[in-house]
């Protein structure tokens, strides 16, 4: 005869899979997630109600499915939703203040909404499996953590590529007789390069080093312009005072100096009279024309600071980050100084 055995089927994961007679029963499993409201009333009633320990009264949660719940506070209706965090959070107990056991490990967090008026509008409107995958973490530096993290990884091929550019630099520097190099910080390098505009002419956040090295070269070939005009102009006849000799501005065959001689002589030294007045002239022209150069390339500087300022500006205004938003008024505040002490020279 055929012997028939029985056995209790049990769920894989659930509980205790033991067929002992003795196994023990299944444990109670503590599941924990984050409640997330939005700021105003209904989240500082319930803060209140957790921080006094006693019953949540007039707080309930109803789940309508798996990931859709709506959430009781005094009478009111939220819709709300489990989404998946892309971090995990552990979560701690103590009773003696102690000793701290871990109780469970946070992955998702039920996502307070809107207010609702009926209970099954939070099944009627349609939801995608993305809608339920939550792309920040916890606090501020973990926003768009997922991405982020998940972000594409550099090919096998790209990482030889680099490896072999740097063997080649190495190479050049031991052959080389001087070298110098600096040391960049990647994240704010990173930064800079991404706040800086393309080349339409603006200006990012490291533009006002951009603005000193333009000013520095065009100031330089002004004058090199301006040394070019005065040297033609000084080389030129009309400028020098002297005309062409004269046959008769020659002495006579006497020795004795004519009448045509001596008006040469007068004028001769009219013009070195001349001549020094020129170049008295010529100095204070000279300088009047460095000086129109220096102004010139004053408000050209000011103009481009004023252009920095304004999107440094808009930068903050975008910024996120507390840290960053205050390294951003910091460098502000320098463009700002140096803005004022180029308006005082232009005064001047």
């Amino acid at each position: 005869p055929s012997k028939i055995v029985l056995r209790k089927t049990f769920t894989v994961g659930h509980g205790y899979d033991s067929e002992a007679s003795d196994r023990e029963e299944d444990p109670l499993v503590e599941t924990h997630m984050i409640l997330r409201f939005k700021p105003g009333a209904e989240a500082e009633y319930v803060r209140s109600k957790i921080e006094a320990k006693g019953p949540m009264e007039g707080v309930s949660i109803k789940f309508k499915d798996p990931r859709n719940a709506v959430v009781r506070v005094q009478n009111k209706l939220f819709a709300a939703k489990l989404v998946d965090l892309p971090t995990i959070t552990e979560t701690f107990k103590t009773f003696d203040k102690k000793n701290i056991y871990k109780v469970a490990d946070v992955c998702q967090m039920l996502l307070v909404g809107d207010r609702i008026s009926h209970e099954d509008t939070v099944v009627a409107i349609p939801t995608q499996p993305k809608d339920f995958v939550y792309p920040h973490g916890l606090t501020p530096p973990l926003r768009y953590v997922r991405q982020r993290r998940f972000r594409k990884r550099a090919s096998a091929k790209t990482i030889e590529t680099v490896e072999k550019e740097v063997d080649r630099l190495l190479a050049l520097d031991a052959r080389a007789e001087q070298t110098t190099y600096t040391i960049m910080d990647k994240e704010q390098l990173r930064r800079e390069q991404s706040q800086t505009p393309d080349e339409e002419g603006q200006h990012g956040q490291n533009g006002y080093d951009d603005v000193d090295e333009a000013m520095e070269l065009q100031e330089g070939s002004d004058y090199e312009d301006l040394a070019a005009e005065l040297e033609a102009a000084l080389d030129s006849p009309a400028a020098s005072g002297y005309g062409t000799p004269l046959a008769r501005d020659t002495p006579g065959p006497t020795g004795i100096a004519t009448p045509d001689a001596a008006a040469s002589a007068s004028e001769e030294g009219s013009s070195d009279g001349s001549d020094v007045g020129s170049d008295e002239d010529e100095d204070i022209s000279k300088e009047q024309i460095e000086r129109k150069t220096g102004q010139k390339v004053l408000r050209e500087g000011v103009a481009s600071l004023q252009e920095v300022i304004a999107n440094q500006k808009a930068e903050i205004d975008r910024a996120i980050n507390p840290i960053m938003k205050q390294r951003l008024i910091t460098r502000l505040r320098k463009f700002e100084a140096e803005l004022e002490t180029k308006m005082a020279e232009i005064e001047e």
